[in-house]
């Protein structure tokens, strides 16, 4: 229940709370909960940060799960296609959040925290569509795949909502999602990396 109070109280702040003002105080108050409550469980607010970001990527995912069992096609562009717009939409809906989640944290925390979310995609990823379409299982080097489908679409998005915040965007989320696309669709279509 502490943890569940920790993970809401977050993502109740992050949208609004810049990261250098984001405090173990300010999450226990808005939870609710004693700071000591608070370091039981977590020793810094980059570790709930990390907790957050890793509920937020399952979150990601189960409802790419949903999207999943809608779709018909079993090509892996068609799955590819869907992924990229269910991210785009993911990370548009919850901006903010995710700005400060993945943009705010000191450069040598963030490296590792981006690096691991994405090999965390990638395996959840790649089970869960191995898991819906079986024949997926005999792709070779699919993880190699996936992970380089994962990474540059999270790139791009980035980018993407970087240059958007900046005030500037030169491209539209369009223009992004059809060059990841493009690059997406030809690295599937490889026997290899």
């Amino acid at each position: 229940m502490l943890v569940h109070s920790v993970l809401a109280a977050t993502r109740r702040i992050l949208p609004s709370e810049d990261f250098r003002r984001f405090t173990t105080q300010k999450v226990a108050d808005v939870a609710g909960i004693g700071i000591g409550s608070l370091y039981e469980y977590f020793y810094s607010k980059e570790s709930i940060l990390q907790f957050v970001l890793e509920r937020e990527i399952d979150r990601n995912l189960a409802q790419f799960e949903s999207r999943l069992e809608e779709l018909q096609e079993t090509d892996l562009g068609a799955i590819s296609d869907s992924l990229i717009d269910h991210f785009f939409d993911y990370f548009y809906t919850q901006k903010r959040l995710m700005h400060n989640l993945l943009f705010s944290l000191p450069r040598e925390v963030t490296a590792g925290v981006i690096l691991q979310s994405r090999i965390q995609v990638t395996d959840k990823l790649e089970k869960l569509l191995v898991r819906r379409f079986a024949h997926l299982g005999a792709e070779p080097d699919l993880r190699a795949r996936l992970f380089f489908v994962v990474n540059t679409t999270l790139e791009c998005i980035h980018s993407y909502f970087f240059i958007e915040e900046q005030g500037t965007p030169l491209l539209t989320k369009q223009f992004y999602k059809e060059n990841i696309r493009v690059i997406a669709r030809a690295v599937l279509r490889q026997s290899s990396v």
